[in-house]
C-alpha cells in the first residue's frame, strides 16, 4: 500500500473526530464510513456508526475528543484518544448527573477505498461508570482459569455490578 494511501487513511480517521464529532458534523459519515461498515457490536453502515456517536452526544453534549496518537500501516489506522464531557443527558440507562467525565480509549480502524469498513474499540467503561457515581463491586478471579467459572453478573436496583465465581 502506498504511503499516500496510508496518509489519506489517517486523515479520514482524524476527520471523524476533529470535524465529525467535535464540530458535530455527522453528515460527514456518509463520506467517511462505508455502506459496508460493520462496528464492534454489529452496527452497519454510516447510520449504525452515527447511532453510537449520537447517543454519546445526547448524554455528553459538550464532549470533546483529543487525539493523543494516530498511527497507520497498510489498511489499518490506530487512534488513541481522550474525551471529556458533562453528563447532562441519559447514558446507558443512567439519569443525568451533571458530573464531568473523562476517559481514554484506543480504536483500530480498517479502511478500504478511503472509507472505514470496520473498527474495534477498547476503552475504560468501568472508569466512566465510576465517575457517574455507580458503585461497581466484583470478585476478581483468583486464578487465570477461574475466568471460565463465572456464574454471571447482574446489576441490582442500586446499579452496582455483582460478579460471582462458582466454586
Amino acid at each position: 500500500m502506498s504511503s499516500a494511501v496510508v496518509q489519506k487513511n489517517k486523515q479520514v480517521v482524524q476527520r471523524i473526530y476533529e470535524v465529525g464529532i467535535n464540530e458535530r458534523r455527522l453528515e460527514l459519515t456518509a463520506e467517511l464510513i462505508s455502506p459496508d461498515y460493520v462496528g464492534p457490536q454489529g452496527e452497519r453502515g454510516p447510520g449504525g456508526f452515527n447511532e453510537n456517536v449520537q447517543s454519546l452526544l445526547a448524554a455528553f453534549p459538550d464532549i470533546r475528543f483529543r487525539i493523543e496518537d494516530l498511527l497507520a500501516e497498510g489498511d489499518r489506522v490506530v487512534v488513541r484518544w481522550a474525551w471529556t464531557g458533562t453528563h447532562t443527558g441519559a447514558f446507558r440507562g443512567i439519569a443525568p448527573t451533571g458530573r464531568s467525565v473523562s476517559t481514554t480509549g484506543i480504536v483500530l480502524y480498517q479502511l478500504r477505498n478511503g472509507q472505514v469498513v470496520r473498527n474495534w474499540l477498547e476503552n475504560d467503561r468501568l472508569g466512566v461508570l465510576q465517575q457517574l457515581g455507580r458503585r461497581v463491586d466484583h470478585a476478581a478471579p483468583r486464578r487465570a482459569d477461574d475466568v471460565g467459572h463465572l456464574e454471571g453478573a447482574r446489576v441490582p436496583g442500586d446499579g452496582a455490578l455483582e460478579v460471582r465465581l462458582r466454586e
